[in-house]
């Protein structure tokens, strides 16, 4: 399924909150801590984790409706999705690298040092197997609502067309040659089986 222009704004509008609020965050702490870092480091570094997560998510979201949690199989749906998981946060972690050693220098801002990678990797797994499993329950959760909404328009146009249907029959048997002959009928056994006659009347 694909996403929508209307599903990539909101999806941009998302990214876009998560980080200003994590820069936020970020750049606080480091003040409630008397860190001297400058703004701009944890500014570019909320910005790059942001829009990494904003160009893989639509492949990610692809994955999680094609391959959706299934309570039935719920143990292989686990496995599945946790070697998902894992594949995004190796992506993730290394596009995240990638571009603050491009950017930092190119703003004069010098080498970007993310750490000691390995460490990293696995620092970055624990945040984002949660940013994973939030995204994997609003995903299915707002695919739930919209399977009920369809099946619910499907009902009410079903008992529309039925009404539709009713309608048309009681019209063809108001029809005045339908009376004519239901007339002509109970009139013909009216003297031969009055009940039978009382009883066409009543329908």
């Amino acid at each position: 399924m694909q996403l929508r222009g209307r599903s990539l704004l909101n999806l941009f509008l998302i990214c876009n909150a998560g980080w200003i609020l994590l820069f936020g965050y970020k750049y606080l702490d480091f003040v409630t801590r008397d860190n001297p870092t400058r703004p701009m480091v944890p500014f570019l570094e909320e910005f790059t984790g942001a829009y990494v997560l904003f160009l893989l998510l639509p492949a990610l979201i692809y994955l999680m409706r094609r391959y959706p949690f299934e309570r039935a199989t719920w143990a292989r749906s686990a496995a599945l999705h946790w070697a998902i998981a894992t594949i995004f946060s190796f992506v993730d972690t290394t596009m995240m690298a990638v571009s603050r050693k491009i950017i930092f220098p190119l703003l004069g801002m010098g080498p970007y040092d993310y750490g000691h990678m390995p460490t990293r990797y696995f620092m970055e797994y624990c945040f984002q197997i949660i940013v994973y499993v939030a995204i994997l329950s609003l995903v299915q959760l707002l695919d739930q609502y919209r399977a009920a909404h369809r099946r619910a328009l499907n009902a009410a146009q079903l008992e529309n067309k039925l009404a539709q249907a009713q309608l048309q029959n009681l019209r063809l048997q108001l029809q005045p040659h339908f009376i004519f002959n239901a007339l002509n009928t109970i009139s013909s056994i009216m003297y031969e089986d009055v009940q039978a006659a009382d009883e066409m009347i009543s329908r």
